[in-house]
């Protein structure tokens, strides 16, 4: 029972802030609307992780599981930048989530131990490219808000 509770809190969590958000998502900026589909992200990713440590998962839940643990981070950093800067195309989004989306759909047509390697490759690469270069973002952003609104005294 509290193993179920706890498996299922982050889920819980995730679920009443994405209802929060899609609240208003037509109200929303660009930043917030990014923020709800992150959010939807964490929702399935974590419904996935309770039923993996309490039930177990079927190969396409473990797909699902797949396209959404690469689609975090990605996500992610596509919030800090439209945080941070004019928003980018459409387009760019799509880009940032092709390769979460190719390793996903390949472990779904061809499961294997090869298909997971890969997947953790690319999932290390994701955590420290969207670290670097949202620290950088973040940091270029502190700046130009100090300059703008720079104390006198």
């Amino acid at each position: 029972m509290l193993r179920t509770l706890l498996c299922f809190t982050p889920f819980f969590v995730c679920l009443f802030w994405f209802i929060t958000f899609i609240t208003h998502y037509h109200k929303s900026d660009a930043a917030k609307r990014m923020l709800t589909w992150f959010l939807l992200t964490c929702v399935v990713l974590y419904l996935c992780h309770a039923l993996f440590f309490t039930v177990g998962l079927p190969h396409p839940m473990e797909c699902l599981w797949t396209l959404c643990s690469l689609s975090v981070y990605p996500l992610y950093y596509t919030y800090i930048c439209r945080l941070v800067s004019p928003p980018a195309s459409p387009h760019k989004l799509l880009l940032v989530m092709l390769p979460g989306t190719v390793v996903a759909a390949v472990k779904f047509f061809f499961p294997g131990e090869a298909i997971d390697d890969a997947r953790k490759l690319l999932f290390t690469v994701q955590v420290i490219t969207v670290v670097s270069l949202g620290w950088r973002k973040l940091r270029a952003f502190d700046n130009m808000i100090a300059d703008v609104y720079a104390d006198t005294e």
